[in-house]
């Protein structure tokens, strides 16, 4: 069974380029809903600042905030300063294709 790269916010060339860039033994799956993102069985979700609402940005993080640790996907935080200082960021997207092997290990502990 693959593992869930779940991305919220993307492009769609940023997301091809995700894609392509996943290996082979994972899945990316495309969320509008932050809360879909931060509450799944995906290991990894990458959130694009610019491409989500803000008030989804406060109720993500009020949901996060009550998950238990074991039940969090590793967070990415594309942009500007992460609402959640638990969130990895990068200030953008080819910073992430970058680090995507290493995001995708510490994933996967």
């Amino acid at each position: 069974m693959k593992s869930v790269v779940i991305a919220c916010g993307l492009e769609p060339e940023q997301l091809e380029q995700l894609d392509q860039a996943l290996p082979d033994d994972y899945m990316l799956r495309v969320e509008d809903c932050l809360c879909d993102g931060v509450y799944s069985n995906a290991v990894c979700c990458l959130i694009n600042e610019d491409g989500v609402e803000k008030e989804n940005v406060h109720l993500m993080t009020a949901l996060w905030s009550h998950m238990d640790r074991c039940d969090k996907a590793k967070t990415v935080w594309i942009g500007g300063y992460p609402p959640i200082l638990a969130f990895e960021h990068y200030k953008d997207f080819n910073d992430v294709l970058q680090n995507l092997n290493d995001i995708l290990q510490e994933a996967d502990l």
